[in-house]
Formats: structure tokens, sequence, C-alpha cells
């Protein structure tokens, strides 16, 4: 996808310097500035963002909270 922005001079004054500074072109620290700020907003939802182990480990312990439950009959899965 490509964008084309109108930047007032000191913006792109601004982003000249810093791409240089880090020894990127424009275009690719523009990218890397917007994509830094899009992951850094998006919601991290513990399902997303736990490892395989905290996964199971979360699942195992809910699973040790429903012990004392009593089995639900077999009608009850019946519809």
């Amino acid at each position: 996808m490509s964008l084309v922005l109108d930047l007032p001079p000191i913006i792109e004054k601004r982003l000249a310097d810093e791409a240089a500074g880090v020894g990127l072109s424009q275009s690719q620290y523009a990218v890397e500035l917007l994509a830094g700020k899009l992951a850094s907003s998006a919601p991290t939802h513990f399902y997303f963002a736990a490892s395989h182990q905290e996964f199971n480990d979360a699942l195992n312990a809910l699973a040790a909270q429903t012990a004392a439950l009593p089995p639900l009959p077999d009608v009850a899965f019946d519809r």
C-alpha cells in the first residue's frame, strides 16, 4: 500500500533528521514509526499475549476451581 502525505515543512525536516540519524530513508523510518504506534495501541488480550505454557497453566487453574461442581446429568446436554 502506498500513501501520499502532505507534511508541514517542520515535520518533514524532523522526519528527515531522525531517519538520517538511524540510517534509514524517510519512508522506511515513517513505516517503522507507524508500525510501532499501531503495535503499541493494539489491545493485548491474554489469549494472544500468553505463552503456550502460561495459557495451559491458566486453563488448569480454571479447571481446578470446578472440581467441587456436581456433574451434569445427560439430559442437560439433550436439546
